[in-house]
């Protein structure tokens, strides 16, 4: 093992895009790709060799990918879809503040159609990659919230026991061109604590690096002029690498005096997880802030510059103390009031904790009785409802009966039957409604009015009833 694979295992490999696609693809061998490991050549050779890329992802959609993968390592376990509050989200991929939806929607389709793609070293006769997979799925936004799926084969490369992808997103974030990114990535897998010279990169190799579909030549001075130098710049102001290059650094095409090749001196400013590390706690009270006191990115940005002034714990006494003051109803806007309670470093005394406890328990108890008494009165509809039905199924048995016992008697009871319903007082007014004069009602009529058929085997029912009763002698 050379130095520079030493200082890698040291570290855990932070999971760069070259290391997420050297470990994906050799976590894949049972599904037909070739494992990096069955590989006849130097593994060090092929690593600085196999050109391993993130294809035509646009600087912003490297952050939302880093932002997508953040949330998916912290969720204890692995989800079919996660779901992320869009603030909080956009806060991680250090998303403009201020900025509309459009951007990020164009982030979302770009960072949808971009590829992690392993493939043979340039020149090679096999140009076939190993292996290539898309990097996000389906992913949507609504109602303030941010959901998206994540393919099954990267999930677990992100949920390993040291989660370091992470220790890189504040890192990355302030990168603001495409290739500062991208050149950090490709450099991360050789970075050391001492001082490491990479391999020489030429130019078509690093333009490729930033338009898989690009053609035609490039010249170094230029590229170097627009590209690679900002980008160091970039790097070395914002990452704990810093990047130098001497004479010695570049070379020529062979057979011509234009430079064509360069490569890079690395060192390590200090461990990546001492400058940029972001604690569990802290995150999850950001969290907090924004989602329940309503705090922006704006907010949040402001606070995280200053640490040691905003400590976790003064954080969330002033939202404990904003949290009961909105609960009495005293606050016109909760997000003001908490930037004013953090920055004064507010929080509840003792005795209005003990009096907030309190009252939470008498709101609870409340709250208990509220619920017994609602299902009491729903027990009690339901019972009423209940012998509402029995009694109509009831009632609607005894018509029936009442009618089959009419149909049944001789000529002259239905006449008698009959004449007593119709002229009945209460009877009068469902006849009219149903257009029968009783002057001239038939017995058909009244059959073929539902209501009236019920109220005459109704009759009929009650009256054969009280003869039978009668006659036993009960």
């Amino acid at each position: 093992m050379d130095k520079v694979e030493e200082g890698m295992s040291e570290r855990g490999q932070l999971a760069t895009s070259q290391q997420l696609a050297l470990e994906l693809f050799s976590a894949a061998a049972d599904e037909g790709y070739r494992p990096i490991e069955t590989a006849t050549t130097d593994i060090g050779f092929l690593r600085n060799n196999l050109l391993v890329r993130i294809l035509d992802l646009t600087v912003l959609g490297r952050r939302l990918i880093d932002a997508a993968y953040f949330i998916v390592a912290q969720r204890e376990t692995e989800e079919a879809i996660y779901d992320e509050d869009l603030g909080f989200f956009k806060w991680l991929m250090r998303y403009p503040a201020g900025n509309s939806n459009r951007n990020l929607r164009d982030a979302i389709t770009a960072a949808q159609k971009a590829l992690i793609q392993v493939s043979g070293p340039i020149g090679s006769e096999d140009t076939h990659p190993f292996g290539s997979l898309q990097l996000i799925n389906r992913v949507s936004i609504d109602d303030g919230r941010i959901r998206f799926r994540v393919p099954p084969e990267i999930v677990p490369l992100l949920r390993g026991p040291q989660k370091t992808h992470w220790l890189s997103l504040r890192v990355t974030t302030q990168f603001n061109t495409t290739f500062a990114r991208v050149l950090y990535d490709h450099l991360m897998p050789y970075a050391s604590e001492d001082e490491v010279v990479t391999d020489f990169f030429s130019t078509e190799e690093m333009k490729g690096w930033l338009d898989s579909k690009a053609s035609g030549p490039v010249e170094y001075k230029y590229f170097n002029r627009d590209h690679i130098e900002p980008a160091i710049k970039q790097i070395n102001q914002h990452s704990h690498l810093e990047i130098t290059r001497l004479r010695s650094d570049t070379k020529n095409v062979p057979g011509t005096r234009k430079t064509g090749f360069t490569r890079f001196r690395i060192k390590r400013k200090a461990p990546l997880d001492t400058l940029f590390h972001v604690p569990n706690d802290r995150i999850e009270v950001y969290r907090l802030l924004m989602d329940g006191a309503g705090l922006s990115q704006t907010d949040i940005d402001k606070i995280d510059q200053d640490r040691a002034f905003y400590t976790v714990e003064r954080l969330r006494n002033a939202y404990d103390y904003t949290k009961a003051k909105a609960e009495q109803g005293k606050l016109k806007t909760v997000r003001g009031y908490c930037m004013d309670a953090i920055k004064n470093g507010r929080k509840l005394s003792e005795l209005e904790r003990v009096n907030a406890q309190a009252q939470q328990i008498l709101d609870l108890d409340e709250q208990v009785k509220e619920a017994s008494a609602r299902a009491r009165d729903v027990q009690r509809e339901l019972h009423v409802s209940a012998v509402e039905l029995a009694a109509r199924d009831r009632n609607t048995s005894q018509s029936e009966q009442g009618i089959a016992l009419f149909m049944a008697a001789s000529p002259e009871q239905q006449d008698e039957w009959f004449r007593e319903f119709v002229h009945a007082p209460t009877n009068g007014f469902l006849m009219t409604r149903n257009g029968i004069d009783k002057r001239t009602a038939t017995v058909d009529d009244i059959l073929a009015a539902p209501l009236l058929r019920g109220g005459l085997g109704q009759s009929v029912f009650m009256k054969t009833r009280a003869v039978a009763r009668k006659a036993t002698g009960l």
